[in-house]
């Protein structure tokens, strides 16, 4: 997995203009989640940038076994990098209070097991919020905003809706949630690994 400096040099050289308005809204400090995957900062950019390289594996196999173009190198990047964009503003810091005096009063400190929290009052991560944030980032196509509203499948709709959204509106879209599930896995179970 690339460390957020690479990615960074990389969204520079080949998307200026997204690297600069994306630090602008926090997103390669802030976390993928509150205590599951990549729960320290930059990890979303790092979740990011690992579903980027599955679902770019994915699509570029299903192109070349079927003869087709599916999604240009530009639409599986973006696609990729901000489907989960509401999480850039959607967490903050989870103080708790320590449990060891300083200067006789117990001080605020960052949770360790539970280093974020979400911010009261945002809305909660979902597929929709996410392509609408994107949208406001950069020009998405129709296929772009459906992947990016689908990619929370079954966490997030419905056997019905989700089959109208892969059958129907993107079969590409079941690959960016394959995609996405498959990089939290591997980003939990990496995670648990090193602590044993």
């Amino acid at each position: 997995m690339a460390n957020i400096e690479e990615i960074r040099e990389f969204m520079l050289a080949h998307f200026p203009g997204l690297k600069e308005r994306l630090e602008k809204i926090g997103y390669f400090t802030a976390p993928a989640s509150t205590n599951h995957h990549n729960n320290f900062p930059g990890g979303l950019a790092e979740h990011s940038d690992g579903v980027y390289k599955i679902f770019n594996m994915l699509i570029k196999y299903i192109e070349k076994s079927k003869g087709i173009s599916i999604l240009s190198d530009t639409e599986i990047y973006t696609t990729a990098m901000l489907h989960d964009l509401d999480k850039a503003t959607m967490y903050e810091p989870n103080m708790i209070k320590s449990k060891k005096k300083v200067g006789g009063v117990y001080p605020m400190v960052v949770s360790e097991k539970k280093p974020y929290a979400v911010i009261k009052g945002s809305y909660p991560h979902t597929g929709h919020f996410a392509a609408e944030k994107a949208s406001k980032i950069v020009s998405l196509t129709d296929e772009q905003e459906v992947m990016i509203r689908a990619h929370n499948g079954p966490f997030e709709f419905d056997f019905r809706t989700m089959e109208s959204y892969y059958k129907k509106r993107s079969p590409w879209a079941l690959l960016l949630f394959l995609a996405d599930y498959m990089s939290t896995m591997m980003e939990d179970n990496t995670k648990k690994k090193e602590a044993i």
